[in-house]
């Protein structure tokens, strides 16, 4: 479940949209989702994401079940609309 929300991270935060999912991608992604989640509750808020530079049109489209959260359920939901 963690990595499906690492990879949506990494696609929200990407420039290219071909991204090489291997280990060392799944990594940064990681990273970025740590850094990313300033309180550490697993989850990405608007506050979280506007500080990381994303623009709020974007949270909301990603937070599919509009609880103010980006959680690994939206990111799930996001990776199956994308692919």
């Amino acid at each position: 479940m963690m990595r499906s929300f690492v990879v949506f991270i990494a696609l929200v935060f990407c420039v290219s949209s071909a991204v090489a999912f291997d280990l060392k991608s799944a990594k940064k992604g990681l990273d970025k989702v740590k850094e990313l989640d300033l309180d550490g509750d697993k989850q990405i808020n608007l506050h979280e994401f506007k500080k990381a530079g994303g623009k709020e049109k974007y949270f909301k489209k990603a937070d599919s079940d509009k609880d103010g959260f980006i959680s690994i359920k939206d990111a799930k939901k996001q990776l199956k609309r994308l692919y």
